[in-house]
């Protein structure tokens, strides 16, 4: 089930994710209400059947956002200039090789905060100027701060 998130932040090296004239929108998928990947392995019973229960800790959260990116104008090549910096934007502001903090505005108003990082950037072209985002992060601070 899709949550409704608008707006969806994330600061990078000081970028801040809010497009000014909506032509990026995102909400996040999941990773908010799913529970973390868990790290720690059970102990077999060498003599015997079974295994010997050892804890298990939370390890990592993967975060999905998804939505669109489009090019604006009075015509086709236009709109394709605007397009491509909006996809530049996007690859700048989700760059893997550094974490970020990803803010997420909730139903009721709060604010959900979790250090992330950039695992896969996908998106697929509908037109010239359209296309649709999918953004998988992946978190090591497996909770969000909800304030």
């Amino acid at each position: 089930m899709v949550t409704s998130l608008r707006p969806v932040t994330y600061r990078a090296q000081a970028w801040n994710v809010e497009d000014a004239d909506g032509r990026i929108y995102l909400e996040l998928v999941s990773g908010l209400n799913e529970t973390p990947e868990m790290r720690g392995e059970d102990q077999p019973t060498l003599s015997g059947s079974g295994r010997f229960a050892r804890n298990h800790v939370p390890d990592i959260r993967s975060i999905e956002l998804r939505g669109w990116a489009e090019g604006y104008g009075t015509d086709n090549p236009e709109r394709a200039e605007h397009f491509r910096t909006k996809i530049k934007l996007i690859q700048l502001w989700f760059d893997p090789s550094v974490f970020g903090e990803l803010s997420v505005t909730l139903e009721d108003g709060t604010t959900a905060t979790i250090n992330a990082r950039t695992d896969n950037l996908l998106t697929e072209q509908l037109i010239g100027w359209k296309a649709r985002v999918s953004i998988e992060l992946e978190s090591i601070d497996p909770n969000w701060v909800i304030a």
